[in-house]
């Protein structure tokens, strides 16, 4: 797919600008996307016995304005996703740059995600959002019967490498918020030049290793992680 243009009203509830889901082999080239929910989102049910749903997918040279977040994995994961790449993308005024979401209930493996050349301004909250407790059930809704108890599906993020993100203004420059018993783990960022209030927060995340990483922050202390969290500094 290539020069989408796609525009969702600001106040469109789950109005997604693209949704990749439960596919392979999949292109999507130069598009322009506003949104009044996730712009450009990865989602993946029903595990295959071979394999991951959701596989083998290049996103790259697209451009995101508004929408709550530019590039989205999640949250419903449980069919599993790898050999994902992203690349040459600008992020605008968006409320989440990059985003990987998940929660207990509905996630699976999520692994080998390539994220490379990413520029962004403006950014309401996080430029980069690892966070496996999200939750999105609306208020006084019961929980389906039927469906999977939370401990059956646990959500797993793991080898990402992100390289080459420049991002002028967020509240955040990464957060991370893993599971106890299922830490985000092994995660490469090399690379990033951030301006936000506050550099990375962290934790229940295991070997997070930062290359190359400049936060340039309103708060002196760049790294605000507690015993949960491994951070890794490489020369």
């Amino acid at each position: 797919m290539d020069h989408v243009r796609v525009f969702n009203e600001w106040w469109a509830q789950n109005g997604d600008g693209i949704d990749i889901s439960a596919s392979s082999n999949v292109l999507l080239y130069q598009c322009t996307v506003n949104a009044g929910d996730d712009a450009i989102c990865m989602k993946s049910s029903g595990a295959l016995p071979d394999g991951p749903a959701l596989h083998d997918v290049i996103i790259a040279g697209c451009t995101v304005g508004r929408a709550h977040s530019g590039f989205v994995i999640g949250s419903n994961t449980d069919g599993g996703m790898h050999n994902i790449f992203v690349s040459d993308c600008t992020f605008t005024g968006t409320d989440i740059g990059l985003r990987f979401k998940s929660n207990m209930g509905r996630g699976g493996l999520v692994d080998k995600i390539y994220i490379d050349n990413i520029h962004m301004q403006n950014i309401v909250h996080e430029a980069v959002l690892f966070d496996t407790y999200y939750e999105n059930m609306e208020a006084g809704v019961e929980r389906d019967p039927n469906r999977p108890k939370p401990e059956d599906k646990t959500p797993e993020f793991r080898d990402f490498y992100i390289s080459h993100v420049y991002c002028i203004g967020a509240k955040t420059g990464i957060s991370i918020t893993g599971l106890p018993q299922m830490p985000v783990s092994d995660i490469r960022f090399d690379t990033l030049e951030i301006k936000a209030e506050k550099g990375l927060v962290a934790t229940q995340a295991k070997a997070i290793k930062l290359h190359k990483v400049n936060f340039i922050v309103q708060d002196q202390q760049q790294i605000q992680s507690d015993k949960t969290a491994q951070i890794i500094i490489e020369d």
